[in-house]
């Protein structure tokens, strides 16, 4: 991480906007990698990283402030792991919101996260509200598991013109 990266860092999380970590698949590698993006419309981009990290966050981010992350040895967990988003109909043009989401209560499964972002609350009830609405990272032993895991989360999950790909990660299984 050079001291760009990690002056970047510190701004994203001291203007309380989104801090991403994540994977990145490059030229059929996949890297760990640590970033950070301040535009809303990318939340999701890097969220499977994030719940790999066996560190305690705030000892990275302080090591961070204070210029010794080089004696910190990040650790992840070995586990493999995937996040697939569930978009609004029509996005990235024009989506509706308001659509009740059904079925996030057969969302919890160890091994899973879902990560809510286009969702609002309305009476006890989850509605959409913006485009890209929900990410499901799950775990597994490799990629395969992983994504399938995510998939079988997202099938669970509807809600009016709900869309998800369901080839993340194909070239694993």
């Amino acid at each position: 991480m050079t001291d760009t990266n990690i002056e970047g860092l510190l701004n994203t999380i001291s203007n309380s906007q989104v801090l991403v970590l994540g994977p990145e698949l490059v030229f059929g590698k996949i890297y760990d990698a640590i970033g950070f993006n301040a535009v809303r419309e990318d939340l999701f981009r890097h969220l499977v990283i994030v719940p790999r990290i066996e560190n305690d966050l705030v000892e990275i981010f302080l090591a961070t402030a204070q210029q010794r992350l080089d004696g910190i040895l990040i650790k992840t967990m070995a586990e493999a792991a995937v996040t697939v988003v569930a978009v609004s109909g029509g996005y990235p043009n024009e989506y509706e919101t308001g659509k009740e989401i059904l079925g996030l209560d057969e969302t919890h499964i160890k091994g899973s996260i879902v990560f809510h972002s286009g969702t609002r609350n309305d009476s006890g009830k989850v509605l959409t509200n913006g485009g890209r609405v929900l990410a499901v990272t799950s775990f597994g032993d490799n990629i395969r598991e992983a994504a399938e895991q995510s998939n079988y989360l997202l099938e669970q999950i509807e809600f009016e013109g709900i869309f998800f790909r369901d080839d993340i990660g194909f070239e694993f299984r």
